[in-house]
């Protein structure tokens, strides 16, 4: 998310870039190469992450070798999204033993108007 928040540093569109270094193998799969996964940013529901100015996260609620993570953006535009992250510890290959993510839902966030449930605090 750091990488996504200065998104054109060093170049344009690192923080994408940085941020599907971060995809586990399942999640690329089924994002699909990164020309897609990068499209996935210019619409409604991930574009707000991208450049955002602040950032809070629960603590993470892990199970074996899988973790929760809610996080509530504060994006370019002023307004609050929230993201449920999913995580696991990755088992083989080169990243055998990191955290790489599976996949990002967004939640409402409580407190919005669209809110029907609560903030992505696991």
């Amino acid at each position: 998310l750091e990488a996504l928040a200065h998104n054109d540093e060093p170049f344009p569109g690192a923080g994408i870039q940085a941020t599907w270094a971060f995809a586990s193998p399942a999640n690329r799969a089924a994002t699909g190469p990164l020309p897609h996964f990068r499209a996935m940013f210019e619409g409604r529901l991930y574009g707000p992450m991208v450049d955002h100015v602040a950032a809070r996260y629960s603590a993470p609620r892990r199970v074996g070798a899988q973790a929760l993570v809610g996080v509530v953006l504060t994006a370019a535009d002023g307004r609050e999204r929230g993201y449920l992250f999913q995580l696991s510890r990755q088992v083989t290959d080169e990243c055998a033993g990191c955290w790489m993510t599976d996949s990002v839902m967004p939640v409402p966030v409580a407190g919005s108007a669209r809110a029907r449930r609560p903030s992505p605090s696991i």
